[in-house]
């Protein structure tokens, strides 16, 4: 039984060589080769970068990206509105969607955030208490989530919102679809 320890030897290629030549070493007929797809792979590599110059009628010329100075008002243009233009719909939107009769998704908020707030004696307290675990099914169904803040997170809000599951939210309001990219944990403040 073979029972000394080899220390640790560096040698050149790391660790991972090493452990290629003790491999080698115990199965000599085993030959280590990177596979790859096809023979030739500069070849290959010179043909899908040439396939590439059909995209926008740009030219590749070798790896790296073609960068293009636009104006920021161009840019705009170009999209239609910039990102705070578009979030601030999303938030309008979904601020003003009516859950029942003459109650929106803001009042709700803001019924939340009086609640946690008001002096009361005890059982107003449960009652508030109760109303604020409804307020919080109702929007979380509707994939928004009521998340409190105290003061040492220094907001001026003891409650806000976000947009937690998009999906949901997109069957109440399927108007919000063009702003899919920006919905995911969007702040309801």
């Amino acid at each position: 039984m073979h029972t000394k320890k080899r220390p640790l030897r560096v040698i050149k290629g790391g660790l991972e060589a090493d452990k290629k030549r003790e491999y080698k070493r115990l199965h000599p007929a085993v030959q280590i080769r990177h596979a790859y797809a096809t023979p030739n792979v500069e070849a290959e590599e010179v043909r899908v970068l040439n396939s590439l110059r059909l995209v926008g009628g740009t030219e590749v010329k070798g790896p790296g990206r073609k960068t293009f100075d636009i104006p920021v008002g161009d840019a705009i243009n170009l999209v239609g509105a910039s990102c705070e233009t578009r979030r601030r719909r999303a938030v309008n939107a979904i601020f003003s969607f009516e859950v029942s009769q003459g109650v929106t998704v803001l009042s709700l908020i803001e019924e939340f955030r009086f609640n946690m707030t008001a002096p009361a004696n005890r059982q107003q307290e449960l009652d508030y208490m109760l109303r604020n675990g409804t307020i919080f099914d109702m929007l979380l169904s509707m994939g928004i989530s009521i998340i409190t803040a105290g003061e040492e997170q220094g907001l001026d809000v003891s409650a806000y919102a976000t947009v937690f599951k998009p999906a949901r939210l997109l069957r109440y309001l399927p108007k919000l679809k063009e702003y899919g990219d920006i919905l995911p944990g969007l702040a309801l403040a």
